[in-house]
């Protein structure tokens, strides 16, 4: 094989923000954003190009003197593993990051079997890096930790650099963040050293699928679970095989190392035969790491010196993490065992009454060896074993606590309302409307606050469409990818028909043109007291949303401003007895201040269907002209009993009665006075129990 006897290397004009391996399974595509990330960091940086041109001045020389010698010594870096996580798959196991350690240390030592199956010319200069990983053991405060930090945040779902949360310090660690989702459909991407060399420490490291971490677990034996390999040799400032970009299979290129030969790059394995495309007399390095065939096996020893300039480097403090001080500092040539830090989650949070949740140990730092759990409201209310299951009977809002314990210590959480138990009743039936006047009826709305921080729904009284109050997301300030939901009460939709729920809203964002407004609004209806949600029924989003524009001060609208209706039909698939509906909100970047009003479900009252349940009601006269009675036969001694007229709509024309009846004096008086001739319905509440009769006035 011919090799490259001098160095071309270019001045990088491909991304400094290296996304890679966005690899959909089966069909070995990628989608990448490099460009678009690449352009965004040289607006707001455009030093860095001559800073990258100077660092590769000096990886050229580095490699010209010591290409083909060996390490001085085993290179070990530090490592912790950021999981943020929403309780999902997303939450990967231990086992599934110790499986990815052991893939990298087998990649970067040369121990993987498959070079045997490198093309014949490359398998001389098959390279053994030789750098190992090992999971951190000590954390930045001194702290016993296995090296894996689980977060739970809504930021999993954000995938850019906002969700890289809680870092710890670059100097000793090399941080690596999985995500459930990532932004623009890659899989991941790293930052080489130049790129956060100053002010952008913070976001030096990795961030990555959860699938795209190991072979065990959500992760894949084939070439995905190598993806982590890659993205490391971007942060050591490696290049794609074929240039700075992410455009494999255009025109052919090159990395700038001495041994790896001009090519187009690869998105699948080719025949051996059919990888001389740039050079007819030169077959391309297709099973480099650095490439995206799926069929990866090997660096070059040009790249292995390339990645050793970097560690030797104090540009973004490479240099520093296999210091001797700083092994010892993270403890990584001492593995100990920790004690646990308790965590846990449900299976489901919002249940109606008389249903069994589960509940999972989602413990920390080490593995738990004895459990202790506490269910105020539950059946049982305590428990020992590991992932208990508990009924809950009584509609309310209650806390749980676990306690876990292993040989080194014991660790207790309480997340405080976090089970919301409702009735299997509903808080209203047929047509409502809820204005948000009255602090009683809104309180019986659900705020959801995912990331537990200032910004959130809440009732505000100085500003609404109709009257003086609202809900009001407080966005002012808010961080970029925060989740808050709202939850309103339960309807009994059972007997209407042609249904449509309603609301007014109005926001307004920091950003100066509609492209930037990132922010959504989505809609989720529940049929089971908010135990599953469906998919989304209703999404506004940018502009549509943003209808108030742009403003740099705290939002606050006027009745008179350009509030908004959005409908949303219903199906006869919702004439169900217990219904709520979701508002979640998805922050954008340049978020402000969002309110909704005017929430109504209107439709038609289907009396046949609520005649079925009139059995229990007996109005006489009926017809009548001027008075009529209703008795209900089914009040037991001290029940709360409300009697109302309503008309087909479902408003509430008279109250009829409203209190505690005894036993055998149910019978309650209708007088006419100034009601309309026609079809009514007469709706009785007796304690838990609703029951409808038709009632005519001529």
């Amino acid at each position: 094989m011919t090799m490259k006897k001098y160095f071309t290397f270019k001045l990088l004009l491909g991304s400094f923000l290296t996304f890679g391996w966005a690899i959909q399974a089966q069909s070995q595509n990628f989608v990448c954003g490099s460009t678009e990330a690449q352009q965004e960091l040289y607006q707001k940086h455009p030093e860095l190009q001559q800073q990258q041109a100077d660092f590769d001045a000096y990886v050229r020389d580095y490699i010209n003197q010591n290409y083909n010698k060996t390490n001085r010594n085993q290179i070990i870096i530090p490592v912790v593993f950021h999981v943020i996580h929403d309780y999902g798959v997303e939450n990967i196991s231990d086992a599934q990051i110790i499986d990815q350690i052991n893939i990298l240390n087998r990649d970067y030592n040369k121990l993987n079997a498959d070079t045997a199956l490198a093309l014949p010319e490359f398998k001389p200069i098959i390279a053994n890096v030789g750098i190992e990983f090992r999971l951190a053991q000590i954390d930045p405060n001194g702290n016993c930790t296995n090296g894996i930090d689980r977060i739970a945040s809504p930021y999993t779902y954000l995938g850019n650099d906002q969700a890289k949360l809680n870092p710890w310090d670059r100097r000793k660690y090399l941080n690596i963040w999985t995500v459930k989702k990532m932004r623009d459909g890659v899989a991941g991407y790293a930052y080489k050293p130049i790129s956060v060399s100053g002010a952008n420490f913070p976001i030096d490291g990795i961030i990555i699928l959860h699938d795209y971490i190991g072979s065990i677990g959500t992760g894949n034996p084939s070439g995905s679970s190598r993806a982590l390999t890659h993205e490391i040799g971007h942060w050591l400032n490696l290049s794609h095989v074929w240039g700075d970009n992410n455009s494999p299979g255009g025109a052919c290129g090159d990395d700038g190392i001495q041994d790896t030969p001009v090519t187009k790059g690869y998105t699948t394995c080719p025949a051996p035969t059919a990888c001389s495309i740039c050079d007819p007399n030169i077959r391309e390095n297709y099973q480099n790491y650095m490439d995206y065939s799926y069929c990866e096996v090997m660096f070059t020893e040009g790249q292995k010196q390339a990645m050793l300039a970097a560690l030797s480097s104090d540009v973004s403090f490479r240099n520093n993490l296999w210091t001797p001080e700083n092994l010892a500092a993270t403890g990584v040539l001492s593995p100990t065992v920790c004690s646990p830090k308790a965590d846990f989650f449900a299976v489901n949070t919002m249940v109606c009454n008389g249903t069994t949740v589960n509940f999972k140990d989602n413990s920390t730092n080490a593995t738990p060896t004895s459990w202790s759990w506490s269910f105020p409201g539950g059946t049982p209310s305590t428990s020992t074993v590991q992932n208990p299951s508990v009924k809950y009977d009584t509609p309310g809002i209650y806390p749980v606590t676990l306690t876990v314990t292993n040989a080194q210590g014991t660790s207790t959480t309480t997340k405080d309302n976090y089970m919301i138990i409702s009735p299997n009743w509903s808080d209203y039936n047929a047509s409502y409307s809820e204005s948000f006047e009255d602090q009683t009826a809104s309180d019986k709305w659900i705020k959801i606050n995912a990331s537990n921080n200032l910004k959130q729904w809440s009732r505000t009284a100085d500003v609404g469409y109709t009257g003086s109050s609202s809900m009001l997301l407080s966005g002012y300030y808010q961080a970029h990818g925060d989740v808050d939901e709202l939850i309103s009460p339960s309807y009994d939709l059972r007997y209407m028909t042609n249904m449509t729920m309603s609301f007014k809203y109005i926001g307004a964002s920091k950003a100066t043109n509609y492209s930037d407004m990132r922010d959504s609004l989505t809609v989720y209806i529940s049929t089971d007291c908010g135990k599953s949600w469906g998919a989304v029924k209703l999404t506004i989003k940018r502009a549509n949303l943003i209808k108030a524009g742009y403003s740099d001060s705290f939002f606050k609208p006027s009745a008179s401003d350009n509030w908004t209706t959005a409908t949303l039909n219903l199906s006869s698939t919702y004439a169900q007895p217990n219904v709520r509906f979701r508002f979640r909100y998805f922050s954008g970047q340049l978020t402000n201040n969002f309110y909704i009003d005017d929430f109504n479900i209107s439709g038609v009252l289907s009396i046949s269907d609520m005649e079925a349940d009139g059995n229990s009601i007996n109005v006489y006269p009926n017809p009548f002209d001027s008075e009529t009675y209703v008795t209900i036969n089914t009040v037991t001694e001290n029940q709360k009993v409300t009697v109302n007229l309503l008309d087909l709509t479902g408003r509430t024309v008279v109250n009829i009665f409203e209190g505690t009846q005894v036993a055998n004096e149910a019978k309650y008086k209708l007088e006419r006075n100034n009601i309309a001739a026609g079809i009514y319905l007469i709706k009785a509440e007796v304690g838990q129990r609703q029951v409808f009769k038709k009632v005519i006035i001529e």
